[in-house]
């Protein structure tokens, strides 16, 4: 029963992640209770993901998604209520990555329970091989969304000079990454800008942050680079303005010299 349980478990996971709702049909013998749990609900996919888990599982088991809230001692206690409950397994999408030897043990402890992360990657392997009903469902790397991304900007950038307004062949460049303690946010944001740069365009990087998947917060996070660089842009053409009228009074008394001389 448990092998057979834990083959639909993987499916719903796997079909979730990808997108499809409607792939699982395996009716399970009995009701068995699915523990599953994102780790924020405010980041889009994350929701998405959760809203699918749901879907896929339905008439197979049942479950609750729940929320972490971004914080790992909240979803520990989840995790804790889940079995309490007597989860049949756990599926995760841990808010700290370094927690899952400790969502482990809650398994173990609960009598050997399944546990599968997912989304978030467990880089190091021993700590999932550390225990035979810890499984892990992620995706193979993260260059291929960037490298949509780069193909994206290197198509526009191509296709419309006039994109370059300051006229230095440079691509002025912000980026805001997902959330830093995710493994492939880093690798995404290095694929995308070697991609661009592979392609002959220089980058100038104006900022580089995280807008940790969340649209509000991206959207705070790029009004005030903007707004930054407006007032890099209003300082720096008050120099040029000064500059130019010093350039001209100086200009002005060379010529009432030659003039006097005269």
């Amino acid at each position: 029963m448990k092998k057979k349980l834990l083959s639909v478990l993987m499916a719903a996971v796997m079909v979730a992640g990808v997108g499809g709702v409607g792939a699982a049909q395996v009716k399970a013998d009995d009701e068995k209770i699915l523990g599953a749990g994102i780790y924020s609900a405010s980041d889009n996919f994350n929701s998405y993901i959760g809203k699918a888990i749901t879907n896929a599982c339905d008439g197979i088991f049942k479950t609750n998604v729940e929320d972490g809230q971004n914080d790992q001692s909240t979803q520990n206690n989840q995790v804790d209520t889940m079995l309490a409950k007597g989860a049949s397994a756990v599926a995760v999408s841990v808010c700290d990555v370094t927690a899952a030897p400790t969502l482990i043990q809650k398994c173990k402890d609960a009598g050997n329970v399944p546990i599968i992360f997912f989304n978030k990657e467990i880089t190091d392997y021993d700590v999932i091989n550390s225990y035979e009903n810890a499984y892990q469902v992620t995706s193979t790397g993260g260059d291929y969304g960037a490298s949509i991304q780069a193909q994206m900007v290197i198509d526009y950038w191509k296709e419309h000079p006039e994109m370059d307004k300051n006229g230095d062949g440079k691509l002025q460049l912000v980026y805001l990454m997902g959330d830093p303690g995710h493994t492939a946010s880093q690798p995404r944001c290095d694929y995308l800008k070697s991609t661009i740069e592979d392609a002959g365009i220089e980058i100038d990087l104006l900022a580089e942050d995280t807008g940790m998947w969340v649209t509000a917060t991206a959207k705070e996070k790029m009004d005030a680079v903007m707004e930054e660089q407006r007032e890099k842009n209003r300082k720096r053409l008050e120099e040029l303005r000064k500059e130019y009228e010093e350039n001209h009074e100086a200009y002005a008394r060379e010529i009432l010299e030659h003039i006097t001389e005269v």
